[in-house]
């Protein structure tokens, strides 16, 4: 997982320290998709409160990229957000992460208008 999540790098994400890691290891805050022993995709759920999840850290292996995995992936943390009640998904990504945005702009998020390195979209219609 943290190899994947060093390919973030360009886009100056905040990786987990271990112990945040280990925390999210021990409970349901991470969603991967694995090909055979290979984990291809992961995604960090976060349960902001009892109506609102958030994802980020989303990330696809570059040899993987482009099957559908990245919108595969949040489709998945969708489904756990609905499972716990949430009614509304937060999508956190640098605004230059250009294939973060295309995937959740296309699963029907639109941007807040929030000029920053941090992008959040959001999805209301729960």
């Amino acid at each position: 997982i943290y190899q994947l999540w060093d390919s973030l790098d360009p886009f100056d994400s905040i990786i987990p320290r271990e112990e945040e890691f280990q925390e999210m290891l021990d409970g349901t805050a991470l969603i991967c998709i694995r090909q055979k022993e290979k984990i291809c995709a992961v995604i960090r759920v976060k349960e902001e409160n009892k109506k609102t999840i958030s994802t980020w850290l989303g990330v696809v292996d570059k040899d993987m990229r482009g099957l559908g995995l990245g919108k595969k992936m949040h489709e998945l943390a969708f489904l756990v957000g609905r499972e716990r009640g949430c009614q509304s998904i937060l999508q956190w990504s640098d605004v230059k992460n250009t294939r973060v945005v295309n995937t959740v702009t296309s699963l029907g998020f639109s941007p807040d208008g929030t000029e920053s390195v941090e992008y959040i979209l959001t999805d209301t219609s729960n």
